[in-house]
């Protein structure tokens, strides 16, 4: 392990876009105790309805909230509440 801090501090140097890492594997070969992990994320307050799934399995395409809308044969407002409440 004799090098590596070494070669850490002259690449930290460099300008690296990895400067974050590289102060974090220092700290901990200093012997300083890592970080808490970060918070898990939550769960929804309730489930997606059908309709919501529905929609969900169309925004990984091209299609627009129209089109969406004109493929599930609802409203486009039913397609942007839906959305709405999923980014939510």
């Amino acid at each position: 392990m004799h090098p590596v801090p070494g070669l850490l501090e002259r690449h930290a140097r460099q300008r690296t876009a990895h400067a974050d890492l590289i102060a974090e594997i220092l700290g901990l070969l200093a012997g300083n105790r890592p970080a808490p992990p970060a918070p898990r994320l939550r769960l929804p307050v309730e489930p997606l309805s059908e309709s919501e799934l529905r929609v969900l399995r169309y925004l990984p395409t091209n299609l627009t909230g129209p089109e969406i809308a004109n493929e599930l044969y609802v409203s486009p407002n039913t397609v942007k509440t839906h959305v709405r409440n999923l980014y939510a």
